[in-house]
């Protein structure tokens, strides 16, 4: 086996297919391996947890596609008009503004504001929990309430 490849190693060609090889294994492995937050805007026709309610563009259908779930490191936007109503028990561990929207947390509701997760009520924006809703605040989850209610 040894002899063999010290027979192709003489080949310039072999030789340089492989160093080019190595070369690029190499470069490829220094490359950043990141990926970039995403900021997700919901239409209101569903839940928090709803994939279909939440749409990559602020105007919906007419210039993105829905399909989509903030998760940790994503911004999820209930915009102005748009009404949000959770009945179930749904986790935020990404930043979701509520900017000039409502969020409703209905009676057998939960939102559960996880260890990464924030909350801004901001620009006129509205949190509703109900007598028999729940927010909860994870002690390393933040909630702000900037010009909202």
């Amino acid at each position: 086996m040894y002899d063999i490849l010290c027979i192709y190693m003489k080949h310039s060609l072999f030789k340089k297919l492989l160093l080019t090889s190595v070369f690029l294994l190499f470069t490829i492995s220094l490359l950043p391996n990141t990926v970039s937050a995403a900021t997700y805007y919901h239409d209101g026709s569903g839940t928090l947890s709803d994939s279909n309610s939440w749409w990559d563009a602020s105007d919906f259908f007419v210039s993105g596609t829905n399909g989509f779930l903030p998760t940790s490191g994503d911004t999820g936007i209930i915009q102005s008009g748009i009404t949000v109503t959770e009945t179930g028990t749904v986790a935020v561990d990404y930043t979701l503004q509520v900017t000039s929207g409502t969020l409703n947390v209905n009676t057998g509701g939960t939102l559960n504001v996880d260890t990464s997760g924030t909350l801004n009520v901001t620009n006129s924006g509205t949190l509703n929990v109900d007598t028999s809703g729940t927010l909860n605040v994870n002690t390393s989850g933040t909630l702000n309430v900037d010009g909202g209610t």
